[in-house]
């Protein structure tokens, strides 16, 4: 059932209703009027479709073992840097992440905890499989949102954009995206014809 709302501010909304006439046999449909609070919540019930924050979102969806955004953050550059050695130290993510190195081996120690890295002596973090497995999802998240804002033509604040979305991303969505980049590799002629159109829009709204 849908909701209408009048013109005038000081109406109140309709909503569609409907009753079963036993003499005509059918349904009948009718609009009646209700308070402004109650109108959205009756779409939303009617579809049975459950809204949440951002936060509550993440809440229903996270694990005893979820990472926080800080310990993706942590895990991924753990997974660049490790590279061909296999292990970095604390210093280098410190550096890299800039942030104290105190505040670097509090993360890695947390990160210990959840089995994801081995701390050694002399600073050296190893990743265990678990944490390189997690450590390369991580990084073609972080890489696939890129290619992605930069193919749609995101050039300003690409890398906090990318930051921003990646840690609240589901899986599900990130592999239509991976699909979408790999789709628009392949047909390099509609990116173009994108652009062109986007360079086109701009210039409309410049001339007003």
């Amino acid at each position: 059932m849908g909701t209408l709302f009048s013109q005038s501010l000081i109406s109140q909304p309709l909503i569609m209703r409907s009753y079963f006439n036993e003499t005509q046999g059918r349904h009948l449909f009718f609009w009646a009027s209700v308070p402004f609070e109650k109108a959205g919540n009756a779409g939303m019930k009617e579809s049975g479709e459950k809204f949440y924050t951002a936060r509550g979102y993440a809440v229903l969806s996270a694990g005893e073992d979820e990472l926080t955004s800080s310990m993706e953050d942590y895990l991924e550059m753990i997974y660049r840097l490790s590279g061909r050695e296999g292990y970095t130290r604390v210093k280098d993510v410190a550096e890299s992440l800039h942030v104290q190195p105190p505040s670097a081996t509090k993360m890695v120690q947390k990160l210990r905890e959840k089995g994801q890295v081995q701390a050694e002596k002399y600073g050296i973090i190893k990743l265990t499989p678990e944490g390189r497995r997690i450590g390369a999802y991580l990084l073609n998240r972080h890489n696939t949102l890129r290619d992605f804002l930069e193919l749609i033509g995101v050039k300003e604040h690409l890398h906090e954009d990318v930051e921003g979305i990646e840690h609240n991303v589901s899986k599900p969505t990130l592999q239509c995206l991976l699909d979408f980049v790999s789709f628009l590799r392949s047909k390099p002629h509609l990116v173009e014809e994108f652009r062109r159109y986007r360079a086109q829009r701009a210039e409309a709204e410049i001339r007003g």
